[in-house]
Formats: structure tokens, sequence, C-alpha cells
């Protein structure tokens, strides 16, 4: 499912650029660049937004109120098997969802402060060099964030169209209790 959702990519050419600090300019230079584990992100709320948007428009689609809360409930089991924070004792570093996050924009007021302490240093990248020098890894998502509230919900109705269906098809089913 995570692999159909199409997020707005970069187009060839395009620059990213990623604010650092002396020390990661001097790693990255030296070929090494560190990824985050989702649940230790600045902002612990962004791998839940999707659940949240996608249960907005379960309630937007979805006047049966038994109908919508079976399907938020098996919305949010699927999430939870996403949520690698629900089991820290794991012990494989690769299980996990890992994020390499860069910025579009070149002078960033916000990212200078976040990311070098305003005495760093704003790397830029070529987007085509950087997606292939990490072809080697599996990449599940790669494009750009959607801020916007009514371009998340357009994104996720476009590819959950079909799933809409399907769950409308087998909701008589889930409530009266035959799977």
């Amino acid at each position: 499912m995570a692999e159909d959702i199409k997020i707005s990519k970069l187009n060839s050419g395009d620059k990213l650029y990623h604010y650092t600090s002396a020390e990661g300019l001097m790693g990255i230079s030296n070929g090494e660049i560190w990824i985050t584990e989702k649940s230790f992100l600045n902002d612990s709320t962004e791998f839940r937004i999707a659940n949240e948007v996608f249960c907005d428009i379960i309630d937007e689609k979805i006047e049966n109120e038994q109908e919508r809360t079976k399907i938020k409930e098996a919305v949010m089991k699927e999430a939870k098997s996403f949520d690698s924070s629900s089991d820290m004792q794991k012990t494989d570093l690769h299980d996990g969802y890992y994020v390499l996050s860069f910025c579009l924009e070149k002078d960033s007021m916000l990212m200078w402060s976040q990311y070098s302490d305003f005495i760093g240093y704003c790397m830029e990248f070529d987007y085509d060099k950087l997606i292939d020098s990490l072809k080697q890894y599996t990449i599940k998502w790669e494009g750009k964030v959607i801020y916007n509230l009514k371009e998340q919900k357009e994104c996720l109705e476009k590819q959950y169209k079909n799933l809409f269906l399907t769950i409308w098809k087998i909701v008589p089913i889930l409530i009266h209790g035959k799977i």
C-alpha cells in the first residue's frame, strides 16, 4: 500500500539543500551522511499526520457511524504496524523507517537556526546525483513534503479511491461479524 502513494517529485536538475554543522559538513564531505529513525525526528507527529488526514476523509465519505468506527480501527491497526517506536526492544538496526531530509530553500532562516545554530553550512546537492547515489538502498517514499491540508487530502483520496471501494464492499461483512 505505501508504495502506491504518489508524492510530488522533484525534477531533473533541481537542487536540494542540507543545513548542517561543521562536523556534519566534514562527515558528508568524507562520504558519510546520517539518517534518522522516524521516532527520533524533531517533529514526532510527522508520521501520524497521514493517519489523521485519512481518518478525516473517512469521516467525510462514510455516513454510517458503525462503518466509520470499524474502518478507522482497521486503519489505526495497520498504521501501528509502521510504528517502530512501539517496539524499541528490536535488535536489528535495520528495523524501522529512516528519514533523510533536505530543503528546497537555499537560504532559510528556520533551517539555519534548527540545524546549524546559525554558524553552520548549507550544502547544495544535485537531485539526480543524490538519487543515483542512493540506489543501493530501499527507498519507500521520495518526494516533496505536502504541508497543505487540502493537498494532503487530495493526494490520499486519489491513491486510496480503490481502497475505499474495497472497504465499502467489506464493511457490511465486518459489521455483521462474518470476517
